[in-house]
């Protein structure tokens, strides 16, 4: 993932943090269906966190101005992908967009709860042989599976 790009390519990344976190300020749908925001919020902050978690200690040029403002920019988009909470594949997008969330600004009890919803998902999404069904398995491209 990120931490595995050529130096010069990190400047980049580290831009690309900074633009987002400095320019977002929330969506607004011109065409098509309007919730799809909330799963791809749920889907997007699982990727970011982390991302730059793995990299913005060998980033020169990341501050600590920096780091509060991609703290807003996440404080901005987690509302949106916790609105993506549904009883299928939309919920376990939430509730890991919930978990990194929780870790990120250390708040235990979205964690906890988190974990409870973890569980009620594995009940809800494995077949009786352990498998997954298929309302979890209509989008098996997504980030989330390669852990």
């Amino acid at each position: 993932m990120a931490h595995y790009i050529e130096p010069s390519s990190q400047k980049e990344k580290c831009r690309n943090y900074k633009a987002w976190a400095s320019t977002f300020k929330g969506f607004k749908v011109a065409k098509g269906y309007q919730p799809k925001i909330f799963l791809e919020s749920a889907w997007i902050l699982p990727i970011w966190i982390p991302s730059l978690d793995m990299i913005k200690n060998d980033l020169t040029d990341w501050t600590s101005d920096d780091e509060r403002e991609f703290r807003i920019f996440i404080k901005k988009l987690h509302p949106y992908a916790r609105k993506a909470h549904r009883d299928n594949n939309w919920g376990t997008s939430a509730m890991l967009a919930d978990m990194c969330s929780a870790v990120y600004f250390k708040d235990e009890i979205l964690f906890t709860e988190q974990l409870k919803k973890f569980t009620y998902y594995l009940k809800i999404l494995l077949n009786k042989d352990g498998s997954l069904n298929a309302d979890y398995l209509s989008d098996p491209w997504h980030p989330r599976l390669l852990d």
